[in-house]
């Protein structure tokens, strides 16, 4: 079966340039819920080891009481850690946040092509995920070879090894896979391609027209009597 995913369209279109030294020790994890599935144990710990790097927490983290209470000392008193909560990627803020940050930290147990990566990519995060987020980091990101505390924190200490011309290598490279893999075009190409494939049909040759060819039915919504 075809894979069909796309983030939603992105306000960051322009590729921002980095001050490297500043912001290489300063990482993002993003999620919008479950966060022990997407790995926010394993990087809240491993953080918590590595008082020299920086970690801003975006997501629904409070709201998951249970988790929050157990990661409250992580999550709220570690002086390298900053839980901002829910941030809507189209937003000013989400800029300001990841115009900060080098990269982004992703150990998610499985996903399919994981938004919160694709999403970090397009604002020029490098990913260092695990396989499970279903994205090829293989030159734009790092891999963590396993999810575990210690394999995030080796990640972490690989990613600090590398020099700041091949961070922002590796920033632009993100950036640039994410419109090349992800962008409108590719999902409605993968879309077309996924319909063919169920309904074991040929292309119709409409889908080749331009906008301003196609024929859109008009549709009429009446109210119930």
């Amino acid at each position: 079966m075809t894979r069909v995913s796309q983030i939603r369209p992105h306000a960051i279109d322009d590729f921002i340039v980095r001050d490297i030294d500043r912001c290489r020790n300063t990482f993002v994890w993003i999620g919008g819920s479950s966060s022990v599935h997407k790995g926010l144990d394993l990087v809240l710990e491993a953080f918590s080891q590595r008082p020299n790097l920086n970690l801003i927490v975006v997501g629904n983290v409070p709201e998951e009481r249970k988790f929050a209470a157990v990661y409250h000392e992580e999550l709220f008193d570690c002086s390298n850690i900053d839980a901002v909560g829910w941030v809507d990627t189209l937003s000013d803020e989400f800029r300001r946040i990841t115009s900060s940050a080098i990269a982004l930290v992703a150990p998610s147990a499985t996903e399919l092509s994981c938004g919160s990566v694709i999403a970090g990519m397009m604002s020029g995060l490098i990913p260092v995920t695990t396989v499970g987020t279903d994205i090829d980091v293989d030159g734009i990101g790092l891999p963590i070879m396993n999810d575990s505390v210690e394999g995030v924190g080796r990640a972490l200490d690989r990613f600090q090894e590398r020099t700041s011309v091949e961070l922002a290598e590796l920033s632009r490279a993100a950036w640039e896979a994410s419109r090349e893999r992800y962008g409108k075009a590719q999902f409605l190409a993968s879309m077309q391609a996924a319909l063919c494939e169920v309904l074991d049909v040929e292309r119709p040759p409409e889908w080749d027209k331009s906008a301003d060819e196609l024929k859109i039915p008009k549709i009429s919504i009446l109210k119930r009597p």
